[in-house]
């Protein structure tokens, strides 16, 4: 038989209380250590060395998705 903190129903999210302290743990923890704003700076670092490296590509690519929305555009705007 499952206790108190065991989900009772299949396929219906129970939550016990052994996790909502463990989840409320982890935000106080994230919040302490300010993980969000990490994270952040880890993926902008990221993103510059990938423009930094591809920018001419991601240019280019920039500039046929632009040509192709422009060419929707003129399609829809015929319509």
């Amino acid at each position: 038989m499952p206790t108190h903190d065991q989900a009772r129903t299949i396929g219906r999210a129970q939550v016990g209380r052994r996790e909502v302290a463990t989840a409320l743990a982890d935000i106080s923890r994230r919040e302490e250590h300010d993980v969000a704003k990490a994270w952040f700076d880890a993926d902008v670092a990221q993103q510059r060395t990938a423009i930094a490296r591809h920018g001419t590509r991601l240019e280019s690519d920039r500039a046929v998705l632009s040509q192709g929305l422009a060419d929707a555009r003129a399609v829809l705007a015929g319509h």
